[in-house]
């Protein structure tokens, strides 16, 4: 795919990035998204979870959005850049992407976890981005992190429904007392993070939409582990224990 023009952050933005990913489990670029891509990303992401969203207590949420929608398609290799730069690798590739809508009537906070926890793969080498859509601070429900939570390990997965539950003898996540930091983002600003690091967010409490795009970033190499996680794509594509994570669906750059 040919890369998008985008926002670009400084070498200076990034050496800082890459260091807060590091010590923290997350970090904060400048905005990727030009004003013109943001609005279109905004009018593909309401025709997602207009079409094809699924609505829980936690929020509206769509898969397999760049195939969805061409004009994420087309944005895809300028986040899928910055994402190289951090994991400091000469490719990565796709594994899924995702929108997500929490309007206010979506009141259950979401639960600390770790996205790593809910992917069949056999290991953990990978980078989160999240590109806020729309401005998202505490009243919105920004995304809270419990910094350096990626250097603890798996942690059992938290619940989001009434499935069995998975990996049951990890310790759980308990995040009562452990300091937690509030991230607020701008419209076309991406946060990038950890599988591993903690990370929840509370309800919006506003009436604006609360919109982000969500990616989720493998190092090349990365094979499928099927008994690891339950997940649509095992359906789907039934993929062999051990096979690499190839193929159109699954985009390099």
């Amino acid at each position: 795919m040919t890369e998008a023009r985008g926002a670009r952050a400084t070498v200076a933005d990034r050496d800082r990035c890459a260091g807060a990913l590091r010590d923290d489990g997350f970090c904060a670029t400048e905005r990727i998204l030009t004003p013109p891509q943001l609005a279109a990303a905004r009018d593909a992401a309401d025709r997602l979870l207009a079409g094809y969203g699924a609505s829980s207590e936690y929020g509206v949420i769509s898969l397999d959005a760049w195939r969805r929608e061409p004009v994420l398609g087309e944005l895809l290799p300028s986040v899928a850049r910055v994402a190289r730069e951090l994991m400091g690798l000469p490719e990565v590739l796709v594994f899924q992407d995702l929108v997500i809508d929490k309007p206010s009537t979506a009141t259950a906070p979401m639960p600390y976890h770790q996205d790593q926890s809910y992917l069949p793969l056999d290991r953990d080498d990978g980078l989160v981005a999240w590109v806020a859509l729309d401005d998202a601070d505490a009243e919105r429900g920004c995304l809270h992190y419990a910094g350096g939570t990626h250097r603890l390990g798996a942690r059992r997965p938290a619940r989001f429904s009434d499935a069995p539950q998975r990996d049951p003898h990890l310790p759980p996540i308990e995040i009562n007392g452990r300091a937690v930091v509030a991230v607020a983002a701008r419209a076309g600003q991406a946060l990038f993070h950890s599988p591993l690091v903690w990370h929840g967010s509370p309800p919006n409490s506003t009436a604006l939409p609360r919109r982000a795009w969500s990616i989720y970033f493998l190092h090349p190499d990365v094979r499928w582990a099927p008994d690891r996680a339950a997940h649509p794509y095992l359906l789907e594509l039934a993929p062999m224990a051990g096979a690499r994570v190839a193929g159109e669906r699954f985009p390099r750059f």
